[in-house]
């Protein structure tokens, strides 16, 4: 399975920012895991309620970058939490929901 995150991750300040990493919340992962991302991330951490994959992607004023994850369904059902994309530091991030059905 092949997730695109739409739209893509968009820089409209008019200084280069950094995707730090991609914070997937648990609730989702109990039934799909994230196999790779593209571009690939450099590590993935445990947090207490989320996965983290560090990616430190720059991305240039007024840029765009499309995230890919290549991921596994591993169990039925509707999966569905939050993503937190962190910008510049791991404690600034934008929160989206993020939804699978497994049938």
């Amino acid at each position: 399975m092949n997730l695109s995150l739409s739209p893509p991750c968009e820089n409209t300040s008019s200084n280069q920012q950094e995707l730090v990493s991609l914070d997937i919340a648990d609730g989702y992962l109990d039934g799909i895991a994230i196999l790779r991302t593209e571009p690939n991330h450099i590590e993935a951490l445990e947090l207490p309620y989320a996965k983290s994959y560090v990616s430190k992607l720059p991305i240039g004023a007024g840029e765009q970058k499309e995230i890919k994850l290549y991921a596994k369904a591993i169990k039925q059902g509707d999966h569905n939490d939050e993503i937190d994309f962190c910008i510049n530091s791991d404690f600034i991030f934008l929160t989206r929901s993020i939804r699978t059905i497994v049938e």
